[in-house]
Order: structure tokens, then C-alpha cells, then sequence
């Protein structure tokens, strides 16, 4: 800016100045709206996502998407305060007070129950997410009718993520899906209970896909006894890897035998048992009366790898776990595998049983010695009949099983008391004795 005239004066730098000014207020706003832009930009796509969708892919091979909507409770707020729609009673391992005051990251997962009874589905592994979706008001609505009709919804706390069955409602309100009416119309006539549990197997299903949060049975490192199927003897082993889940959420180990380089990969739970615990009761084969007698652990011996001491009823003896099966006595305390998302759980065993085993361990190979040939061969079957003299008279027929576990018959100590208590029938190589908490607190 310049003045018209020859001679500046005092009212021509005024103007000046004032232009520069004007000037640089003008590139400030204009710089400010930008970065208010690009913030507001960020801010927007870092959102956390709180509505999407699972790709799944159904038995007869057609793909169908799944939605859920993700909220977080209020801390401390009551059922009335929260902006989002409540959930019904759980059965958490935490309370629910404690639970409140935590806050709690909810999935509602948009699933027509009636219309998924008798099907099964798979992931594909395309996950969906989003925050302003226009299906967020509609299923936001939908939930809030979920305390008055039969459903699941799987939520948990941030770290410590688990499934239980809630109420909730049934997706669309009971209505056919537009895609496939008539088979919506014929799929709820079928018996509520039906849909019911498909629609919890489906949410778990679900849970364990989006959240990978999966408790083990064993740790790594962790002593465990081995089951050898081709000698039928317990041998002391250790875990070396981390549990490999199948399709029903059992897991399965990569083990090293104690004392020796052998391992064993992809070793079901059936052939695998925790280390012994003190007070744990057990059966103890004896040499000398060629027969199973009662006893109780009194403790592990030389870090396991030299077997246990064992209380019988009228001496203490040290043996290995290959002449040791367990017994499970109704009343006392267990603790039952339920799978990746709940782990180990307590229970109450409701009848009798024990482990099985060969009515002999150990001498499965006694009667299958080679026919001898040459002189050496025929010396040498003198010498092993010779030495099997000495031992106690076994008999002829001997029982030998493929697999040592026995069906339990448990009532689960975490069932809602007001719906009864819940029992379940599971193998004993998902049962571990429980008995040790209580010897620690005495």
C-alpha cells in the first residue's frame, strides 16, 4: 500500500498499517478453519467403531453377515441412567457390583435365533466396522426390548472377556426376515427350547471369534502325567506349547516326557491328567497282593519326575504315576473345564468313579514274547521266564483299556440359583481335583 501523495503523512501510515494487519487476521482465520478441519477430519475416522458386521459362511455354503453394536456402560450408573439398553442378569465370575463400577464393554449381536435353528456356521474372516452406521438407532432400538423376551448377549469386562446367558431379545421382534419369509414362518414353529440353545451356541461362537481371549487348561511348562497308549502306563511329562482348540473349544497339547528328548504332539485332554494334588484320593496297584488297594497323595517326590508319596491304609509307600489312577468321590470339590472362554469352573461330583486302567500295569508285552529260534534266543526266553518266576503270580486274563477316562457326573457350583442348579456329564480328563484350595485356607 502506497500513498497518492508525494509528502507520507501521519493518516497514510495509519492505513498502512492497518492493511497489514487486516491482513495477517485474514491468514490466521483462514489457517485456523484448516487445522479445525483436519482435527475434527482425525478425530472422526480415529472414532471407536461401535456398530459392525462378521462375514459368515452357512453349511450349505452361502455367506451372510452378521451385525453386532459395541457399547461401554456408565460406571456406577443405575439400570435408568445408562444411555444405552441394559442387560439382564449374569453369572460373572465377578459381581455384578464390581462389575458396575468397572464398567462394561457390551456386544449385542444382531441374530435372528428362530431363523439359525439347525444350521451351523463358519467365519470367513471378514470383519466389518464402523461408527455411523443406519443400522446403529435401528438396532439401539431393537435392544431395548431384550428384558422381555428369550435371547443371549455376550458381554464381558476389557481383559477379561466372557460368555453367559443373559436375557435378550430375539432380533426383528419375532419377524420373518424380508430375505427369506417363508422360511422364517416354517423355522418358528419349532420348539422354543430348540432355537434357544442354537442361539447360545451361535453367540459363543461368535464371542470366541471376535474376542480372542482363551483360558487354557494347562500352561506352558506346566507338570502333567501322560497316558502312553501302547504301554497303558501314566508317565510323568511336562506341556511345551500352548493349547490348540478344536471345534467344541477343547484344547490340545504338544507334550515332552520327563527324563528323556521324546515328545508327543496334538495330545488330547484324554490322555492327560494334572499333577496329583496332596489329599487327592487314589487307587495304588501293590506287588504284593497283586491287586488295586485305597490310599491319598501325601505329596509330590523329586520334582515330580520320581512319582509320589502315597498314604495307604495301613503303610506309606513312594511310587510312580504308572501304578497310580485317580478315584473321584461324590461331594468333594472338582474343577471342570468348560471351555476357552471360562475356563476351569468349580463343581460338586455327584456319584463315584474312578479312572481305568489295566487290572496289571505295566505288563502288557509279558505274554507276547517272540517264539524262540536259534539257541541264544531260546538261553535268553530261559533267563526271562526264569526272572518272571519271582514276581507275584499274575492272572491269565488281563483287562487292558485304549483310554483311561471315565464319564463324571458334576453339578457346576456357577449355575443361577434361581433357574436351578445346572449338571453336566464331561470325561475326567477335563476334571482336576479342587480339594488343594481348601487345604490352604485351613
Amino acid at each position: 500500500m502506497e500513498c497518492l501523495t508525494e509528502d507520507p503523512t501521519d493518516d497514510c501510515d495509519m492505513a498502512q498499517l492497518v492493511g497489514y494487519l487486516a491482513g495477517i487476521l485474514c491468514g490466521v482465520f483462514i489457517c485456523s478453519c484448516v487445522l479445525s478441519g483436519c482435527l475434527f477430519y482425525c478425530r472422526w475416522k480415529m472414532r471407536t467403531p461401535d456398530v459392525g458386521a462378521i462375514t459368515m459362511r452357512t453349511s450349505e455354503g452361502r455367506t451372510q453377515d452378521v451385525k453386532f453394536q459395541i457399547w461401554k456402560a456408565k460406571p456406577g450408573a443405575s439400570a435408568s441412567e445408562q444411555d444405552q439398553p441394559k442387560v439382564g442378569k449374569t453369572t460373572s465370575l465377578r459381581s455384578s457390583t464390581s462389575s458396575k463400577s468397572q464398567g462394561k464393554t457390551v456386544v449385542t449381536w444382531n441374530v435372528d435365533a428362530r431363523q439359525t435353528a439347525g444350521q451351523s456356521f463358519m467365519s470367513t474372516g471378514k470383519v466389518k466396522m464402523t461408527a455411523n452406521a443406519p443400522e446403529k438407532e435401528k438396532l439401539r432400538k431393537q435392544a431395548t426390548q431384550m428384558t422381555n423376551n428369550p435371547n443371549l448377549v455376550a458381554q464381558g469386562t476389557l481383559g477379561s472377556i466372557s460368555s453367559y446367558p443373559t436375557m435378550a431379545m430375539p432380533t426383528g421382534s419375532g419377524s420373518p426376515s424380508p430375505r427369506e419369509p417363508e422360511k422364517a414362518e416354517e423355522t418358528a414353529e419349532k420348539a422354543p427350547s430348540r432355537w434357544k440353545e442354537r442361539a447360545k451356541s451361535l453367540a459363543k461362537s461368535l464371542t470366541g471369534l471376535s474376542m480372542s481371549v482363551r483360558q487354557e487348561a494347562y500352561r506352558v511348562k506346566e507338570n502333567v502325567d501322560y497316558f502312553s497308549v501302547s504301554n497303558g502306563m501314566w508317565t510323568p511329562a511336562v506341556i511345551i506349547s500352548r493349547g490348540r482348540f478344536d471345534e467344541g473349544g477343547i484344547p490340545v497339547y504338544d507334550i515332552r516326557v520327563h527324563g528323556s528328548r521324546q515328545t508327543r504332539s496334538l495330545v488330547p485332554m484324554t490322555f492327560l491328567r494334572p499333577e496329583l494334588l496332596p489329599r487327592e484320593p487314589v487307587s495304588f496297584y501293590s506287588n504284593t497282593t497283586c491287586a488295586w488297594e485305597h490310599g491319598e497323595i501325601e505329596g509330590i517326590v523329586g520334582a515330580h519326575m520320581l512319582g509320589y508319596s502315597v498314604n495307604l491304609l495301613k503303610e506309606q509307600t513312594q511310587t510312580m504315576p504308572a501304578r497310580l489312577r485317580r478315584r473321584f468321590l461324590a461331594k468333594d470339590p472338582q474343577l471342570v473345564y468348560q471351555g476357552p472362554l471360562q475356563g476351569w469352573i468349580e463343581a460338586t461330583l455327584l456319584e463315584d468313579a474312578e479312572e481305568l486302567s489295566d487290572d496289571v500295569p505295566g505288563r502288557r508285552d509279558e505274554h507276547k514274547a517272540p517264539k524262540a529260534v536259534t539257541k541264544e534266543q531260546t538261553d535268553d526266553a530261559k533267563a526271562v521266564k526264569k526272572s518272571a518266576s519271582s514276581l507275584p503270580k499274575l492272572p491269565e486274563k488281563r483287562n487292558e483299556v485304549d483310554a483311561p477316562e471315565v464319564m463324571l457326573k458334576l453339578r457346576l457350583k456357577t449355575s443361577d440359583p434361581e433357574n436351578g442348579a445346572e449338571v453336566v456329564e464331561v470325561p475326567s480328563g477335563r476334571v482336576r481335583f479342587g480339594g488343594a484350595a481348601e487345604t490352604d485356607g485351613s
